[in-house]
């Protein structure tokens, strides 16, 4: 049985400073936000310790790339939003049905949003003691498969993966705001939009940290190969934060390569990796946001214009060409110019509008408050009956579905786009009407998310798939709209991490592949 490998206690010391330096900002931050609070001045206070103590707390306990960012999302979504609201008057920007605005109703928020993120921080604590596998490699690869052919299969991986990524962004398979072009069966819909989303990625970074022990590729290429594959996987997706995360499970996963497995890399190495990064990302958020800048425009409504009037002079119009029929055509053509004019102002609109919406992605995107501020104005209806109505809900319901209602959303129905607003896990666990749910609804989530990065680590022993892993399933809660969709994923993550379970037993038994010497 593989040992596991305590934490190195030099960087007790740092880390406990770390957490120490954020407990202390986010306390003097919370302070105007408390005092600007209409309501309870005591449940902020208590608000704000639970939501903004998840950032000190993965500091110091948060052992892997899922506890880590389960904890600094919902802090972002909760206490950043709450001190950006109240100290800064900072407007939320997605809507929130009937909320009041009450002192009672806004003390009814935090109290709900309270008890979910005591959920959290709970689990949290009591996951604390799982650590990673060993330092030692546990790919052995003793027929030599991967050193003969493994930069093979990478080039022809990386191949396949522009393909599918083309492919998807040419019909929208799985495209932010688009509805697929091309109607694909269910269950190839679903391993499509499985591989974009996260696959590629969690193929292509085992693969890498494979190469990397047997000596094919030096450490830094898993970064390369992160932020490049990101930077495709964000355009084809059209979604500005895709390449952040892709990039985050390659750091995560080099940071762990050199704590346990003595990776180095120099600092002019180093500068290089993060300006090459830097570039990349830019270019992926420029052409991602110039691309729904261009799409999206045909998402409004043309008004075509009337025809234009007679002449009010008494000179008769100029007689037509024989056959044509000239003041139909002209018309029409006036109609044509005066809709491209219309929809270059519109794209001209949307593309001066970019660094606005870029900006609000650091804080204000971030799912969470809006989600409870809408369930605590629709408490009229919350119970049983609308828990069990969203979890089973279906995602083609749409901008119909239950809490595009609730929340009053005004995006309109499309035919080629979608647009709705994102709940988040702890407004859908308070679909059930109690506070108990909602603690141990959240906990729940967070106690499953922590298991299934756990055993992928055990099962593969591969540090960058426990990265992905981590980092999809904390993004996926956070960003959870229709619960059966992420019931779907979870299903597909295991049954990808099952099948690199079973290539590294491949490669590691050396009497499946005699054949090969």
């Amino acid at each position: 049985m593989t040992p596991i490998l305590t934490f190195d206690t030099r960087l007790d010391r740092p880390r406990r400073l770390i957490a120490l330096a954020a407990s202390g900002s986010i306390a003097i931050a919370s302070v105007p936000a408390i005092i600007a609070f209409p309501g309870s001045a005591w449940l902020a206070a208590l608000f704000c310790t639970l939501a903004g103590g998840l950032v000190p707390l993965v500091i110091l306990r948060g052992r892997s790339a899922f506890r880590i960012l389960i904890g600094l999302f919902l802090a972002l979504g909760f206490w950043a939003k709450f001190v950006a609201h109240f100290a800064i008057g900072t407007a939320l920007i997605e809507p929130i049905g009937q909320f009041s605005g009450t002192p009672d109703a806004w003390n009814a928020a935090l109290g709900t949003a309270s008890a979910g993120l005591a959920g959290v921080g709970t689990a949290l604590l009591a996951t604390a003691p799982l650590k990673p596998t060993a330092s030692t490699p546990t790919l052995v690869d003793p027929s030599g498969i991967l050193k003969r052919f493994g930069i093979a299969v990478l080039v022809a991986s990386l191949v396949a993966a522009f393909v599918i990524f083309a492919f998807n962004f040419r019909f929208a398979i799985l495209k932010i705001g688009f509805v697929p072009t091309l109607a694909l069966h269910p269950y190839l819909y679903v391993l499509v939009a499985f591989a974009v989303s996260w696959g590629i990625a969690l193929w292509l970074l085992v693969l890498t940290w494979w190469l990397i022990e047997t000596g094919r590729l030096p450490p830094s290429s898993l970064i390369y190969l992160g932020a490049a594959e990101g930077a495709v996987a964000a355009l084809s997706m059209g979604s500005r934060v895709q390449m952040i995360l892709h990039v985050l499970a390659a750091t995560l996963a080099f940071w762990q390569g050199t704590r346990y497995r003595g990776w180095r890399i120099s600092r002019s190495s180093c500068a290089k990796l993060v300006l090459a990064v830097g570039l990349l990302f830019g270019a992926a958020l420029l052409a991602v946001s110039l691309d729904r800048a261009y799409s999206f425009t045909g998402a409004v409504p043309d008004v075509t214009p009337a025809a234009a009037p007679a002449s009010s002079t008494s000179q008769p119009p100029a007689a037509p060409n024989a056959g044509t029929p000239a003041a139909p055509a002209t018309a029409a053509a006036a109609a044509t110019r005066d809709d491209d004019v219309q929809r270059e102002q519109r794209i001209r609109e949307k593309i001066r509008s970019i660094p606005n919406e870029i900006s609000r992605l650091f804080v204000m995107r971030w799912v969470g408050l809006e989600g409870v501020l809408t369930t605590v104005g629709a408490d009229d209806r919350l119970g049983p009956d609308l828990l069990h109505r969203g979890l089973l809900e279906q995602p083609s319901a749409g901008v119909d579905a239950l809490y595009q209602r609730m929340s009053e959303a005004t995006y309109q129905r499309f035919s080629n786009f979608v647009f709705m607003t994102i709940p988040g896990p702890l407004a859908v666990a308070h679909y059930g009407g109690s506070l108990i749910l909602c603690f141990l609804l959240l906990a729940t989530l967070v106690l499953l998310g922590t298991f299934i990065e756990y055993a992928t680590d055990r099962l593969t022993g591969n540090p960058a798939a426990a990265s992905l892993t981590g980092v999809a399933l904390s993004y996926l809660i956070v960003q959870m709209n229709f619960p059966r969709t992420l019931f779907f994923f979870v299903l597909e993550l295991v049954g990808a991490v099952l099948i690199l379970a079973c290539i590294r037993l491949l490669l590691n038994n050396d009497w499946r592949f005699s054949g090969f010497r």
